[in-house]
Parts: structure tokens; sequence; C-alpha cells
């Protein structure tokens, strides 16, 4: 067994290695979407329900030395698809469709190899269970997840800090060839065993349909809850690896815990976790409390792991012979397939909210629920009655029914409240977005505000003479807008002024286009020109229906245009040719509340930022955050490029700008000799500087010690 426990532990280990690994990789091409994982994640399940499919097969329709002939030549071949690396070929182009694009590339890049470590796993344990009948090969079911949660462990914590992207791409191709060595060592074992016994195939009943699709729907519900929480973990957190990881591990964790042995599933202390779960996710859809990041991810992280421990052991309660369990293994790679396409692909497209999460939670409960009392009402003929079982089955039954329609009722009333109040609702592959409209019943503080998931991405007064304030993080005093007034060129007659920004939100930033007491005092003959890149073609959509701030600017006079793709794979494809073209300030701000796109904040980046800056531009960079300090970050890439990096933190004012923090850089010295500039700036640490890389990014090294 041991030649088989450290084949399938080490496979498990790559096949989740290079998860994360190639999840970081892809993650910039994408504008660090939280949507990237997801679809990863619905790619890792579909091709672990091929290599599945293809253990299957070989197990149940090919010979001893026929199965070990095609695998090794299949894991020779592979290795001609080493070094795992995706080529920037398929970086996205402006409207392609992000999904397709990155099942496509990944196909590409690791398909051949993934699927075969994929199949290692249960047609392993099929070839231990034919060389050691009688022996149960499920205890190596538990190992290969062990190596899988040790992998995903590992990765964050050494493997990502330590080793450059290319390296660590390396190491794991040197890895899949050491698997595929210890794989020929197990087929020569196959092969050289005594032939296998048809006759215990045929007096094995085959399992029943009923069961099949028990199998099927445990599986899918486990595998929703997974994708629904990443999903919620991530929305206004950034997408790192870690926060990949953590709900992966725990997913791993409940089937390394249901399939070591039975004694680890107790169903009735995990069936009232579950109540209690339930009860949690009703109080949330009735009260509606804001909860911090770290105590989100806490409880949503505790609901995934009750829910997959009880969907899981009632799995493993149901698992059938060895001599099934390719077939076993199959349906349940196929329920993970089911649950991904429902969460990374149909819910995008057919809900308005995130619903899928308390629909996972809801499922899940009411198929464990369902097994509980069916177990328990159940009587063989052979079994004498039993009313305390069957009276504890109708209780179970009346408490999961009672349970279902609590959540029913408060999902419900959720829905038609969201959507009461929403003046518009949209999502896609980048999240959740809504139009709210508020104080309606008073004209003067008449307001739409743009949210993406619970975070306020910008807001603009309704009321004639209040409609071009620059309110939330864009105000008269904020970073952005002392770098805009306050820069020498702007007080310069007759020379335009160039403005950019990464990220569009409602397009607050373009007030300040062809501003009309700045274009009076100045008797402005030439308009500026205010040019944003936005990734998301549904904020573009609402700024432009719902919002004014863009149709004002342009119809003061300014140029202005919106860029649709990911800001830094746009700004490397249009490189100005000259001076004419570059900007004076240029604003960054392209985070989702705490979500940084870290893609966005490495020195490479910023290198691209300042050959789009005039040598006496301003780069404004937005890092209000409440759990990240960023300066460190911004300040490190300035000295690299010979800059000064300045923190601007204003309060919030009357006129509705939000309290922010913004990063001045520059080498503009009249504008850091500026008055407006020496009042506005907060002291900081000039030598704590921590230097991001696409290759070395870390958002350990910034969290606030406070």
């Amino acid at each position: 067994m041991r030649l088989y426990a450290l084949t399938l532990f080490s496979s498990a280990f790559l096949l989740f290695q290079v998860q994360p690994l190639i999840g970081k990789t892809i993650l910039p091409w994408f504008g660090s979407s939280p949507g990237v994982w997801t679809t990863a994640v619905l790619f890792f399940q579909l091709w672990l329900l091929a290599g599945y499919l293809y253990a299957h097969f070989i197990a149940t329709r090919l010979s001893n030395r026929n199965q070990a002939v095609l695998h090794l030549t299949l894991l020779a071949g592979s290795f001609l698809l080493l070094p795992i690396a995706p080529s920037e070929v398929w970086k996205p182009a402006p409207g392609d469709d992000p999904i397709q694009r990155i099942l496509l590339l990944l196909t590409a890049s690791i398909g051949g190899p993934y699927l075969l470590l994929s199949a290692t796993s249960p047609l392993l344990q099929r070839w231990f269970a034919r060389i050691h009948p009688g022996r149960s090969p499920y205890r190596l079911y538990a190992v290969s997840n062990a190596g899988s949660l040790l992998a995903l462990l590992s990765y964050p914590f050494i493997f990502e800090p330590f080793f450059r992207l290319q390296t660590q791409t390396r190491i794991w191709s040197a890895g899949f060839v050491v698997v595929a060595l210890l794989g020929g060592l197990c087929a020569y074992r196959l092969v050289h065993s005594p032939p296998f016994s048809v006759a215990v195939d045929v007096a094995i009943e085959p399992p029943r349909l009923s069961r099949i699709l028990l199998w099927l729907g445990l599986a899918a519900s486990g595998s929703i809850m997974l994708l629904a929480t990443l999903n919620r973990v991530t929305q206004d957190v950034t997408p790192v690896p870690f926060l990949f990881v953590l709900p992966l591990a725990l997913y791993l964790l409940t089937f390394i815990i249901t399939f070591d042995h039975p004694r680890w599933y107790n169903r009735p202390l995990f069936c009232s976790l579950l109540l209690l779960v339930l009860g949690w996710a009703s109080a949330n859809l009735y009260l509606n409390p804001q909860y911090g990041g770290l105590t989100q991810i806490s409880m949503v992280g505790f609901t995934l792991l009750v829910c997959c421990m009880a969907c899981h052991g009632e799995l493993a309660r149901l698992k059938p012979s060895p001599e099934h369990l390719t077939l076993f293994f199959l349906m349940v790679a196929l329920g993970g397939a089911v649950g991904g396409v429902l969460v990374a692909v149909v819910a995008p497209h057919l809900f308005s909210g995130f619903w899928e999460y308390e629909i996972g939670l809801f499922v899940s409960f009411g198929l464990v629920m369902f097994l509980v009392s069916r177990d328990l009402l159940r009587r063989t003929k052979d079994e004498p009655p039993r009313p305390r079982s069957r009276r504890l089955g109708w209780t179970a039954g009346f408490a999961g029914v009672f349970g279902l329609m609590v959540l029913a009722t408060g999902f419900a009333r959720n829905f038609m409240i969201q959507q009461d109040i929403s003046i518009a609702r949209s999502r896609n592959f980048y999240g959740l977005l809504r139009v709210i409209e508020a104080m309606a019943e008073q004209p003067r503080l008449h307001k739409y505000r743009l949210y993406h998931g619970d975070i306020e991405h910008g807001f603009q007064y309704r009321h004639p003479e209040k409609r071009s304030w620059p309110t939330t993080y864009y105000g008269k005093s904020s970073g952005v807008g002392i770098a805009i007034e306050h820069h020498p060129r702007r007080k310069v007659a007759n020379l335009q002024f160039r403005i950019g920004a990464v990220g569009l939100g409602a397009g607050t930033l373009a007030t300040y286009a062809n501003e009309a007491d700045y274009v009076k005092q100045r008797h402005k003959m030439v308009d500026d020109t205010l040019r944003f890149y936005e990734i998301n073609s549904e904020v573009i959509r609402l700024a432009e229906d719902h919002f004014t701030f863009l149709q004002d600017a342009r119809d003061r006079g300014a140029g202005v245009e919106v860029i649709h793709g990911d800001a830094r794979i746009a700004m490397e494809q249009q490189m100005p040719q000259n001076q004419e073209e570059q900007f004076d300030v240029l604003a960054v701000d392209a985070f989702n509340g705490d979500a940084v796109p870290m893609h966005l904040l490495t020195q490479q980046c910023f290198d691209i930022y300042f050959r789009h800056l005039k040598p006496d531009g301003i780069l404004a960079v937005h890092t209000s955050n409440r759990y990240l300090n960023l300066f460190p970050v911004v300040q490190a890439s300035a000295a690299v490029n010979g800059k000064q990096a300045h923190l601007i933190v204003s309060e919030r004012d009357p006129f509705g700008a939000a309290a922010s923090r913004w990063v001045l850089v520059t080498s503009n010295e009249r504008f850091l000799r500026s008055e407006r500039l020496l009042e506005a700036r907060t002291p900081t640490d000039e030598n704590h500087r921590i230097l991001w890389t696409d290759d070395f990014s870390s958002l350990f090294s910034v969290f606030e010690r406070r």
C-alpha cells in the first residue's frame, strides 16, 4: 500500500498545487476579478470529471496490461507539454467572453497533464483493489485528499512568497515527471499481479439509479457551496491565492475526514450544526447585518465546513463496494462539475444577485435532512418496529421543512426588498452592480448611488445645483483633487490638460474636466481631455445611463473617452508617441472596496504608468482601505522610478466627499513645493518600502497593524 499511497499523495499534491499557481498567473489578465477563481475551479472540476471518465473507461473495458500500457504511453506523451505556462497570446481582447477565454487557455496550457493526474486517484485505487482483493481502497482516497490539502496550504506560505512564478512552474513540471515514474511502478505491479476474478464482478449487484442520483446530488451540493463561498469571500476583498485556497482546503478536509473512517462523521452532531448555520443564514437575510472582512470570512468558512461535512459524510455512507469504485468517483466528479457550471456559468446569467449561496445552503440542508428522515423511518422486514426511530424521523422531517420554509421566506423577502430599492441591477463575470435611489423625498438631497457588491463606488446628487459636485473619494481636498487643481500646467492658458483614470465608477472624476470656474478664471480656449479605462462593460453602461457626470463634461466641451478593457493591457498596447498624448494626471482607482487588483500596483505596472505620464505629470493612487496599508507599496515603486510619494488623507466634507487616502507620486518640483501640497500631506515613514513585482506580491506584508 505504501507505493500506492505515495503515488496518490504526490499526484494529488501536484493536482492542487497547479490550481493557485496557474490562477495567479492569469489573474492579472482578467482584471484580478474574483470570477477568475470561480472559472478556474469550474475548469478543474470539468477536467477532473474527464479524468475520472477516462479512469472508469479503461478500468472496466481493458485488461490489466492494456490499462498499464495506455496510461504510461499518455503520461510519456504529456512530457511534451512541459513546462506548463500559459502563453500571452491568450490575453483577452475587449469584448472577449472571459469565461470562455479562461477555459480555452487553461485547456491549452495544462489540460493534458491535469487530466492524467485527475485519473490517478480512481485508477490506482481500482488497481489496488484488484491486486489486494478484500482490502478497502477508500482510505487511499483520504490519503489523496491529504496531499491536495497540503498543496493548497503550502502554496500561499511557502511557494508563493519564496519562488518566482517561472521557478514554481519548473518545480511543478519536475514533480510531474516523478509522479509519472511512480505511476510506472504501480503499473508494473498491476501487470505482474494474479489475474482478477470476473466472478466477483458478476456477484456484486450494481447500484440502483436512486443511489447514483444521491451520489450526484450530494456531490453537486458540496460543489455549489464551495463556489458560492468563493464568490462571497472575494467580492469585496482581494482575490489572492490565499482566499482561493481557504475554501478549497475546507472542502477537501471534509473529504479526508469522512472517507478516512465512518466514525469521524457524527450524524446527529453535524445535523445540529447544519440547523445552526441555516439559522445564521436566515438571520442574515432578515436582519442584513454588516460584518467586517475577517468576521465574514470566518462565518462563511464555518458554514462551508458544516455543509460539506454533512454532504460528504452522507456520501461516504452511501459509497459502494470497490468493484463499483470508478463509477462512484465518476458520479462524484460529475456532481462537482454540475455544481461548478451552475455557479460559474448559469448563475451570472440567471440571477441579478448572489443568490446561489442561499440556494446551495437550501439544497444541502434539504438533501441531508431527507436522508436522515428516510433512514429513521425506513424499516426492513427483518427489523422489529422502532417507534422512537419513527418519532425521530418525523421530527427531523418537520424540522427540515420548517428550516427550509424560514430560509425560503427570508430569501424571498430579501429579494423583493433589493428589487424595490434598486433602479438597476446587473451581474456578470466581474461582479454584482446596483444603482440605488436615495433621499427621493428631499429634492436637494436626492441622489443615485452606484454599488459594486456592498461597496459604494460613487454617487451623484440629482439637484441641478449639486449635480456637478465631486463626491465620494474625489472631493476638492482629496489627493486626486489637489493633483488636478494644483498641477502647475493647469494654470497655463491655452494649454490642453490631459487626465487619465484607471477605473470609471460613476464617472465622478469628469467633474474636473472643463470645470466652469476654472475655465472662467484662466480664459481657457483649449478643452481638457479625459480618458477612462474600465474593464467591466456594465459599469460603462450604468455610468452612461444613470449618471450625468460624463455627458455633462462633454456638454462643457471636454473630450471624454472610455476605453473598454483591462487598463494595464490597454495601456501596454497603446503607448503614447509623444508628450502631447501623455497625461498630466493619471488617477488609479480600480479597487472594489477592500479588493486590490495587485497587478496594478507592481513595479512593472508603474513603469507603464510613467510612460503614459508627462515628465512633470502626477500619478494619483487611491489607497483607501480598511485592512491594508498600501502606501509602502506605492512608495517603493515610486523610488525605483526616481519619484517622490506623498500620502494625502482627507476627511469627509459637507459637499458629498468621503474620507479618503491617496498617494501622489511625482518628480514635479513646482508641485512638490506648492503650499497646498505641503499643508495637505501626511507624515509617513519614508524608509518603510515594500516592492511588489509581477512575481512577488503578498497582502500579508501590508496588513494594517492597528
